[in-house]
């Protein structure tokens, strides 16, 4: 492997994202769409989330077909760390004081079954599947202790340890038969299954029918959106539900570390291994908020390493919602046969299965699951922020401005790019799109 080669810096987009796990996209590549077809089912993304919802699909005998705008993989999917955990912060105590006993218990079962069905396709395929432990864990034993009291009373098989690396004076709570895995090998071996088309980007999408950029239609029953960032946000208010949240990983080598764990700090780092090497993530921020520090500097000084140790430098985004709860049903009430899937937090691959699950049920009989259902009600701070901070980067006379709703962008001069900060669009220094949800470049450069 060579690492001059692959090392891709978080000051570098414009070269690429690149992260350890591309090393392991095999070369194969899939179509162009370029005639129109009709399908049962629309699956419009690429990543593992459509890719298993595909999956699940075909087991139930249902066609469909994936249409990703680049590569399939190669977007979210590439730039996690692969936790595969039903451990998620600690959410069950918010569930249980805010949403009551019983809906905390339906997450954990819903992420507990994931779990299980990924330990069978572990059985099935190569994706170095390990089965470990989880642990999050703060200096704050109080948290901990209490998280844990309402694991125990859900049933969870869980313990306390204060054996954190890296971490001294530091109390945690583990989960037992957690897993890591390899992502980019999950995605070979999913895709070798489906119908697939690459290169090819939906620009409109109505009732029953979805246009491509190079004029293709596509005819459909239903369509599952499964983009990160939903395509249709509008008319379910997704708009104002959602944030993004930008997230930076290293990769050094490193002696074995067994597990992965999850700081509670803001400061904090979250790590595990992949073979010989360390995971390193954190410096957590929404998009737009700019960093205080180089996430770099920080692990050479945590870790206590060298900075040319690191290997591998890339960072992601994750869609928070305000409840902590993902998107997992109908688009609106004026498109039943539209599914979202999104707003997994910071919990991707583990929620990744539990939507593809939710999603066939609803496809084969229409049942949802009312804890993820879209137009759910949610009252709390985090959604008058998320208000808050759309009015006022609205208002702001500054340029250039996002062509998703026209929120003034901020520009990351550490990054050399531009931020969204109502909805987390990235633009390059050309102001071309990296991410989304904007579709389109900003033409005119010397607006600022």
């Amino acid at each position: 492997m060579n690492a001059s080669y692959i090392k891709g810096s978080i000051k570098n987009i414009k070269s690429g994202n690149n992260s350890l796990w591309k090393e392991y996209k095999e070369d194969k590549k899939f179509p162009k769409l370029n005639q129109d077809l009709e399908t049962d089912v629309l699956i419009i993304g690429g990543g593992l989330v459509g890719l298993l919802i595909g999956y699940r699909l075909k087991e139930h005998n249902i066609n469909s077909v994936i249409l990703e705008k680049d590569r399939i993989g190669c977007g979210i999917t590439s730039l996690t760390t692969a936790f595969v955990t039903a451990q998620h912060e600690t959410l069950y105590q918010d569930l249980v004081n805010n949403k009551g006993y019983e809906k905390a218990k339906e997450y954990l079962l819903l992420n507990n079954q994931s779990i299980e069905e990924y330990i069978d396709l572990g059985k099935r395929y190569d994706i170095d599947l390990e089965i470990v432990d989880s642990t999050l864990f703060s200096k704050n034993e109080t948290l901990i202790r209490k998280e844990y009291q309402v694991l125990k009373e859900l049933g969870q098989d869980c313990y306390l340890n204060n054996n954190i690396p890296f971490n001294e004076n530091t109390t945690g709570v583990s989960f037992r038969n957690q897993l890591i895995l390899n992502p980019m090998k999950l995605i070979n071996c999913l895709s070798t299954h489906l119908e697939i088309y690459e290169n090819s980007e939906v620009t409109c999408l109505g009732k029953n029918q979805a246009l491509l950029k190079n004029n293709c239609l596509v005819r459909f029953k239903k369509v599952i959106i499964a983009t990160h960032y939903p395509i249709n946000n509008k008319l379910n208010l997704l708009f104002v539900k959602l944030t993004q949240r930008i997230s930076y990983v290293v990769v050094i080598k490193k002696d074995k570390i067994k597990g992965t764990f999850c700081s509670l700090s803001d400061d904090g780092f979250y790590f595990r291994m992949y073979k010989d090497y360390l995971l390193v993530g954190g410096n957590d921020r929404d998009t737009g908020c700019l960093c205080k520090n180089d996430f770099e500097e920080e692990v050479v000084k945590k870790i206590k390493i060298k900075k040319e140790d690191i290997l591998y430098s890339w960072f992601g985004q994750d869609c928070i919602t305000c409840d902590g709860v993902p998107y997992i049903g109908y688009s609106d009430v004026f498109h039943r046969n539209h599914y979202i899937v999104t707003g997994f937090n910071l919990w991707g691959f583990t929620w990744a299965m539990a939507s593809a699950n939710i999603i066939t049920r609803m496809v084969q009989d229409g049942e949802g699951v009312k804890l993820t259902k879209i137009n759910r009600f949610v009252l709390n701070k985090n959604l008058f922020i998320n208000i808050k901070k759309a009015i006022v980067n609205l208002l702001k006379f500054n340029k250039p401005r996002c062509r998703h709703l026209g929120c003034a962008l901020v520009y990351n001069k550490n990054e050399h790019i531009w931020e969204c900060p109502c909805h987390g669009s990235l633009y390059n220094e050309d102001l071309k799109v990296i991410k989304g949800p904007a579709k389109k470049n900003i033409k005119n450069t010397n607006t600022y």
